[in-house]
């Protein structure tokens, strides 16, 4: 049962973007996250659900609190990278830092 919710939040958070920000491999893991989990609707839900989780409303497995981190971080170098659209030198940083994250660290947590 909690990892069905921890599923249920992850895929329910995703939000398209008008295009990848990101290169794309052909042999992408099963477990790389898209570029979409990482939105500020995720983050938010993220942090409703953590919410809930401490004022005893629900329990979540251990993996979720990993998880949730995870979409939190994505979705603030998104951000960055939105916040720097008209500063080329910024937006440049922004997306290799975001990229990074996205080839180490951007995978479900199992």
């Amino acid at each position: 049962m909690k990892y069905l919710l921890i599923f249920i939040y992850m895929f329910s958070t995703q939000l398209a973007f008008s295009k990848d920000i990101c290169p794309k491999k052909a042999d992408k893991p099963w477990d790389q996250m898209d570029e979409s989990y990482f939105s500020k609707d995720a983050a938010i839900k993220q942090l409703e659900t953590l919410n809930d989780m401490f004022n005893g409303k629900i329990e979540v497995a251990e993996e979720f609190i990993f998880q949730s981190n995870l979409v939190i971080e994505g979705a603030f170098y998104r951000k960055e990278i939105d916040n720097w659209k008209n500063d080329p030198k910024n937006l440049k940083y922004a997306k290799e830092r975001f990229c990074k994250f996205m080839a180490e660290r951007a995978y479900l947590v199992h």
